[in-house]
């Protein structure tokens, strides 16, 4: 069985692209909400669920949100250093295989998402 039928990340995934935009805004509006990067591109919210991977040091860890966006699937990462909140910032874009079943076969899986992101990404 491959990847894309077991429902691994990996085989649910054609491409991740790690990113490092500043969210400068958050914005609710009627049913809607969007958050705007530093370069000024508008993430308009489709889904979003948020998830926090084992806290090794309470000193310094991230919390994230996966997000289903009008223009794809993202993550989102705000970093937390002795009680110190950082802005948030897009982290990683993702490509789907399989786009309209997505996102609510990875919400749950989202910690493997991240670590396959991660471990895709040349970033640290």
């Amino acid at each position: 069985m491959s990847d894309a039928q077991t429902g691994s990340a990996g085989g649910m995934v054609a491409a991740i692209r790690a990113r490092s935009e500043q969210i400068t805004h958050f914005e609710a509006y009627g049913q809607g909400y969007y958050a705007l990067l530093q370069n000024g591109k508008r993430l308009d919210f489709v889904r979003v669920e948020s998830f926090q991977p084992p806290i090794a040091n309470f000193d310094d860890y991230c919390s994230y949100l996966f997000v289903e966006a009008q223009s794809g699937f993202y993550i989102l990462r705000q970093r937390i250093v002795e009680n110190k909140v950082y802005p948030w910032k897009l982290r990683f874009e993702i490509e789907a295989r399989e786009p309209a079943h997505f996102f609510r076969l990875m919400c749950r899986r989202a910690g493997e998402l991240l670590a396959l992101a991660e471990s895709m990404s040349l970033e640290s």
